[in-house]
């Protein structure tokens, strides 16, 4: 019978442990509140003898593992050559732990040992995740079903997050802790727990009660992650993908859950409405539209503005002060609203608003904001700073008020509006990105820049960004616009004149009328009088352009031998023939287009000689 027992008791030794305090746990029964006792001192487990046991003692254990009250006990046989740290106590109820009571100390008893006491305390623990049932912040229930509050996240480490997802068979923890707590970061007290040794509940880790701004969270292997993809307007609808081994796939079979509506919840939308699987592809549908929407001065805006998010019929904001809002947040959202590139995003703080959505953290993969690992409110919260984002879609830029498209005041559309773009007054527009400037035009390189273009200075706002383009950038897009410009009084507008920027002139008797021609560069030609391409539009063009008022009087005459011919295709889109030719060699019976314009134009000195 002696062996028998031995054998049914037979104890493997916990893993001695580094650091200095004093553990009490109660170990091998149904939970953490229940079990016989187990004291780890000095780098070393040992067990606890029952002589002079009382139910004072048993008080102090189940008060000091936060087990509420001794309901029952019990004695098991120490198991052969154990070794016991605590004897003979004698304890009055009122000490916070088993060490404190009366007793000869630490493995100071010469009483032999034969019988250990077996504890069965009135809490219930019950240890879960708040989100889902492998990932989240992890909260504990004492009567084994209503939870109570979260752990504390200060010192929150792997062997923590292990004995977490090993308790609830969820594997092992991952770094992508995808499903953060759902509620607001509040300075309270909550349990604080540091693992050490062998221990088979994140209850018997529990050191100390502390003032905690962030609850403890984790995310384990057998979390399935999974997005829908195909529905820009609504982001709770579309084609179910999972993540398995850093890949997503649509191989849904590979999903440790295959409850449809327990999908539309882990993506935080709502309850199934549909579900249609054809083959491999699982096609899901849930009751919540969401969908990203940018905002600017309360109105909806494309591809740039603030960031929110609209959940059914409610837009809420997307909070930037939580947390740091990142680049990478923003290019999701510019991918997602098929908006190009990311060209510039900040934390705004203009004004405070009532988010849903915050500590925002976008990997390159996610297909959209809503798919990204957040916290998530289920009540608006009140935030000071919201994330601003302007797209390449949103950005353009153009040459105004020049003799042509490849001249002018360099203007930019941004955030909605045409800027111009200033420079200092001892200061010129680098050429990097007067370059960059003329490419995106389709007008070669910079030829030469100037100040202003116009009859007067322009009344269009200045850029609010300073532009920083490199050799290699081919679009203001791809330049660096993140830093903000404040203009002065003495600034000055920034001109270009591009390398494929050409004029009209007239070889007639007056300043506004005769034969025209196109000058590029040292280059001069006769405009082609051919019918296609000649007639009252064209002409009326060449005055404005000329700044000679309207067309009067148009025809075409044979041409001169001496220059080549501007033949405009009849095709062409642009405003101006002067954007649509091609030269070509006289053969001498080529037509020339002859104009009259309306207006005179005069050159004098205010000093008669000089001036």
């Amino acid at each position: 019978m002696w062996s028998l027992l031995l054998l049914c008791f037979t104890f493997i030794e916990p893993v001695v442990l580094q650091g200095g305090e004093d553990r009490l746990i109660l170990q091998g029964g149904t939970g953490p509140c229940n079990g016989y006792i187990q004291v780890y001192h000095e780098k070393k487990w040992g067990w606890v003898g029952d002589t002079r046991w009382g139910k004072e003692n048993e008080e102090v254990v189940c008060k000091s593992i936060g087990c509420g009250r001794p309901t029952g006990s019990g004695k098991k046989w120490l198991p052969e050559g154990s070794f016991v740290w605590l004897n003979d106590l004698k304890c009055t109820g009122e000490e916070k732990d088993l060490w404190n009571c009366e007793s000869p100390g630490w493995g100071g008893s010469d009483a032999e040992v034969e019988l250990v006491k077996t504890i069965n305390c009135s809490n219930q623990i019950r240890i879960s995740l708040d989100r889902f049932e492998c990932s989240g912040s992890v909260q504990y229930a004492t009567d084994g079903t209503t939870p109570e509050d979260y752990f504390c996240g200060d010192d929150w480490g792997y062997e923590e997050k292990r004995v977490v997802c090993k308790n609830l068979r969820c594997g092992e923890p991952v770094e992508d802790e995808k499903y953060p707590s759902m509620g607001n970061d509040t300075n309270k007290s909550m349990k604080l727990a540091k693992c050490v040794g062998n221990v088979t509940d994140l209850w018997q880790c529990i050191k100390e009660e502390k003032d905690c701004q962030k609850p403890a969270t984790v995310t384990c292997s057998d979390h399935d992650l999974i997005r829908l993809k195909g529905d820009r307007s609504n982001v709770c609808s579309g084609r179910l993908e999972i993540k398995k081994h850093n890949t997503w796939t649509n191989n849904m079979s590979k999903a440790k859950s295959m409850d449809p509506n327990g999908w539309c919840k882990r993506m935080f939308c709502g309850e199934l409405v549909s579900n249609v699987t054809d083959g491999s592809i699982t096609t899901l549908t849930c009751s919540n539209k969401v969908k990203t929407v940018l905002r600017d001065q309360d109105k909806e805006t494309t591809c740039y503005g603030l960031v929110h998010v609209q959940v059914n019929d409610s837009v809420h904001s997307v909070c930037a002060s939580e947390a740091p809002w990142t680049r990478q947040n923003a290019e999701v959202v510019c991918k997602e609203l098929g908006c190009g590139l990311l060209v510039s995003t900040q934390a705004d703080p203009r004004r405070p608003s009532k988010a849903i959505m915050d500590s925002v953290n976008c990997t390159e993969n996610d297909s959209s904001l809503w798919h990204c690992k957040a916290k998530r409110h289920d009540t608006p919260f009140q935030c000071s700073s919201q994330p601003y984002v302007i797209c390449s879609a949103n950005v353009k830029v153009e040459l105004k008020d020049g003799p042509g498209r490849c001249a002018g005041r360099v203007e930019i559309f941004f955030a909605g509006k045409w800027s111009k773009v200033m420079t200092r007054k001892d200061t010129q527009w680098s050429d990097d990105n007067a370059n960059t400037v003329c490419k995106q035009m389709g007008c070669g390189g910079v030829r030469s820049k100037t100040e202003k273009f116009g009859k007067a200075k322009s009344r269009t706002e200045a850029m609010p960004k300073d532009v920083k383009c490199t050799p290699e950038s081919n679009n203001i897009t791809e330049c660096d616009l993140q830093d903000t410009y404040t203009s002065s009084r003495d600034d000055k507008e920034v001109g270009l004149v591009c390398e494929d920027h050409k004029v009209f002139y007239l070889d007639g008797n007056s300043t506004c009328s005769g034969r025209v021609g196109v000058q590029h560069g040292d280059k001069q030609y006769w405009l082609s009088g051919s019918s296609e391409t000649w007639d009252n539009k064209s002409a009326n063009s060449v005055c404005r352009q000329m700044y000679c008022g309207s067309m009067t009087n148009f025809s075409k005459f044979n041409a001169p031998t001496k220059n080549s011919i501007w033949r405009p295709n009849p095709s062409c889109k642009y405003n101006s023939i002067l954007d649509c030719g091609t030269h070509t060699s006289s053969s001498g019976t080529d037509m020339i287009a002859w104009v009259e314009c309306s207006g005179d134009r005069t050159m004098s000195l205010t000093n008669g000689c000089w001036g």
